[in-house]
């Protein structure tokens, strides 16, 4: 049996159940598994113990390598809660959202992983060039129309 050490890079954030604080855990590039709890430890635990669960029994296969590659896709990140403002149609968007941006093969990823995990490439990472706002809108709402599309 192959031992995996695996660094996950993970989403802390704080949501609100029941009217009280919980802090809800969960893998940055994947939606599950989610954990959440009142306490910080009392969830940690938890979220170590289920990705633990998911590979005691896990079996390299075709079906399941997308699943494990983004377990193992760890990069240097830079994390930025950004806002923005614009029009959708008749709907103004408003509001901060979390981005996660990181280079991969010289190129420039934000991911939103509060949209899905929502990614778009900014450019190239040879480019000095700052944030790209207009990018970010664009992205914004392309992925929005998509999901409104989608319900």
């Amino acid at each position: 049996m192959v031992q995996l050490d695996l660094k996950v890079p993970t989403l802390v954030s704080h949501v609100m159940v029941n009217n009280k604080p919980h802090f809800n855990l969960r893998p940055l590039f994947l939606p599950n598994p989610q954990i959440t709890d009142r306490r910080y430890q009392s969830a940690k635990d938890v979220y170590k113990k289920e990705i633990r669960q998911y590979f005691k029994y896990y079996e390299l296969n075709k079906a399941e390598s997308p699943q494990l590659l983004w377990f193992l896709f760890n990069p240097e990140t830079h994390i930025e809660r950004r806002p923005a403002e614009f029009k959708m149609g008749k709907i103004l968007i408003k509001g901060a959202f979390l981005l996660v941006r990181f280079i991969v093969n010289d190129l420039k990823i934000v991911c939103l992983p509060q949209l899905n995990n929502m990614m778009y490439i900014e450019g190239s990472a040879k480019t000095p060039n700052g944030f790209n706002e207009i990018k970010f809108e664009k992205a914004l709402k392309k992925h929005l129309k998509k999901e409104k599309e989608r319900l």
